[in-house]
């Protein structure tokens, strides 16, 4: 498993019940299904910049 899904899953985990499916595409175009049910939307992560921006949960460098 890369760094990128371990972040990935970490992330996840902290959610924990997730009303709404979706999937988040990793920079490698590996993907995760988040919640049960088909995926009402996707979040692509281009590149490790933007896994760290998701990861830190902060509003603006997620904008950013």
């Amino acid at each position: 498993m890369s760094f990128a899904a371990s972040a990935l899953d970490s992330l996840i985990n902290r959610f924990g019940n997730v009303t709404t499916p979706f999937s988040v595409e990793l920079p490698s175009g590996e993907r995760r299904d988040v919640g049960q049910g088909k995926a009402e939307f996707q979040l692509s992560l281009r590149n490790d910049r933007a896994l760290k921006a998701v990861s830190s949960l902060d509003e603006g460098d997620i904008a950013e």
